[in-house]
């Protein structure tokens, strides 16, 4: 649709605004929806550490090294598992040899839990490292979703205002300013400004403006040929007044 001066005054701005929040929209679902991924993750994780260490605890005790390299292995076999690694009480690594451990373990999400004997008593620690593959994941495709969903609405939108517009213009029949500029002028007694209207137009403001503009021009001119008509019989009065008056002085 070919847009004139008054729709991309109104069009412009609204659909400017509508983007940015939309936009903003967009944003806030992503990080609402990914920080909730996020801590379940990590909580996740926080299980699957917690319930580990309460099943290692007789493994430690009896320096079963085998059954905790099996378990390192059965737990990284989850693609989403990088780190897993067994302690004695003095910090020392019981597993390292399965599994060594990576050189940064910041970037991932760091999971931990105590390893406790029969009487309570702390003997180790397990920690668990996941990377955030899963979630770089889900936050690609919830980008791409609330994405997809922003831009529907904006079109959605954005037609609506479109077709607004288009009917405000309809109704004026042209630019808000040459209405207001004819308007003027005829109440100025400037009838002959050209009034161009769009093809079709029957019924809007510019329309009616043609109309009466139309209307008075055709009662000035009945004004015009009436005046003129009295001034021809004025003078033809005037004649012949004159005329009887030289009769009247010859006799």
């Amino acid at each position: 649709m070919k847009l004139d001066t008054f729709a991309k005054r109104l069009l412009v701005p609204s659909l400017a605004s509508l983007l940015a929040a939309t936009s903003l929209l967009g944003f806030f679902l992503v990080a609402q929806f990914v920080g909730v991924m996020t801590k379940g993750a990590n909580e996740d994780a926080a299980k699957t550490a917690s319930f580990v260490s309460q099943i290692a605890g007789s493994y430690i005790t009896n320096y079963n090294m085998t059954a905790l390299g099996a378990m390192v292995t059965g737990l990284t076999k989850d693609s989403e598992v990088e780190y897993a690694e067994f302690f004695d009480a003095e910090g020392k690594s019981l597993t390292s040899d399965v599994l060594p451990p990576p050189a940064n373990l910041a970037r991932l999400m760091l999971a931990e839990g105590a390893i406790k004997d029969d009487t309570g008593k702390v003997i180790g620690v397990f920690k668990l490292g996941r990377n955030h593959a899963a979630i770089d994941t889900i936050q690609r495709r919830t980008i791409i979703a609330v994405g997809a969903g922003v831009l529907v609405l904006f079109l959605i939108v954005g037609f609506f205002q479109a077709w607004a517009v288009r009917g405000t213009l309809a109704q004026l029949g042209g630019e808000p300013e040459e209405a207001m500029m004819t308007a003027r002028a005829i109440a100025q007694g400037d009838l002959s400004t050209a009034l161009v209207l769009r093809p079709g137009d029957n019924r809007s403001l510019m329309f009616y403006l043609s109309e009466m503009q139309a209307s008075l021009v055709a009662v000035v001119s009945r004004i015009r040929e009436g005046s003129e008509g009295v001034a021809t019989a004025s003078a033809q009065i005037a004649t012949g007044n004159s005329d009887l008056s030289q009769r009247t002085e010859e006799q």
